[in-house]
């Protein structure tokens, strides 16, 4: 067992959720082909990278190419927005 499934099991024991910062196409097929490899189950979170990806194009990437995983979120990057700390 490598030490990433490790991990994932120790994530999905503790209810915890996985999360993935994303700054382009090919982070995404980076994190697509670990989902799919990995069998990942335990929710996903995205987000796209602060001045690199929009959110609206990390939407368009996952709805191009949905992950295998069963519980996905795209979020972005609150506390980068309106400049508050």
């Amino acid at each position: 067992m490598n030490i990433l499934t490790r991990i994932i099991d120790a994530i999905s024991r503790r209810g915890g959720q996985l999360k993935a910062v994303i700054a382009d196409r090919k982070d995404y097929v980076f994190v697509h082909a670990l989902a799919s490899d990995l069998e990942i189950t335990v929710p996903l979170v995205l987000q796209p990278c602060w001045g690199s990806l929009t959110y609206d194009n990390l939407c368009s990437l996952y709805f191009e190419s949905p992950l295998p995983a069963t519980s996905i979120r795209i979020l972005t990057q609150l506390h980068k927005i309106g400049n508050v700390r």
